[in-house]
């Protein structure tokens, strides 16, 4: 019976050790998404935004042809 209450009282222990540990890394992990999502809205801040409305792959092969063809006849002008 002690021994069981020993082996017991080990895993209790170990069990507090491993949840106290778990709650460090978990302060650790909140701290460095602060730091990235600062990193990030630093970063998206410096970038120029080209367009608000960007076009798609699709959009822009298909009209790539038009494009081209307004160039060619405007510029015979």
């Amino acid at each position: 019976m002690e021994v069981e209450q020993a082996h017991l009282r080990d895993e209790r222990i170990v069990f507090h050790d491993q949840n106290e540990e778990m709650k460090r890394r978990e302060f650790l992990v909140a701290g460095r998404e602060v730091q990235v999502a600062e990193r990030e809205a630093l970063v998206a801040a410096a970038e120029p935004r080209a367009c608000e409305h960007p076009m798609s792959a699709m959009t822009r092969l298909t009209t790539a042809p038009f494009k081209m063809a307004r160039s060619v006849f405007r510029g015979k002008h």
